[in-house]
C-alpha cells in the first residue's frame, strides 16, 4: 500500500504476478463525509446499511492482517472463505 501514490498492490502466494490498483481520484476526507451521511440516512429511514456488521468484521480482519504484514514484513495468511474464518461468530 502506497498512500502517497494512492495505489495498492495485491500479492497472492501462488501467483507470481501481483495486481496493482490505483485510486488517483480518491479523496480521503470525502470518504468520511460519505460514511457519516449514509449512516444518518440509515438511522432516519431505519434502513439497512450498505455494509453490514459481518462485512465490517471481514474488513477489519483484512486491515489487521495488512497491518501485521507491514509490521513484520512477512506474508500474513488470510482465509478467503468467510465461513472458515469464523463468519457469524462475532
Amino acid at each position: 500500500m502506497d498512500l502517497n501514490a494512492k495505489k495498492v498492490t495485491f500479492y497472492r502466494r501462488h501467483d507470481s504476478n501481483p495486481q496493482e490498483h490505483s485510486f488517483l481520484e480518491f479523496e480521503r476526507n470525502q470518504l468520511f463525509i460519505d460514511q457519516a451521511e449514509h449512516f444518518l440516512v440509515c438511522v432516519n429511514n431505519r434502513s439497512r446499511p450498505i455494509v453490514d456488521l459481518v462485512d465490517g468484521v471481514q474488513s477489519l480482519r483484512m486491515a489487521l492482517a495488512a497491518k501485521d504484514s507491514l509490521a513484520t514484513r512477512r506474508l500474513v495468511e488470510f482465509e478467503d472463505n468467510p465461513a472458515k474464518a469464523g463468519r457469524g461468530r462475532l
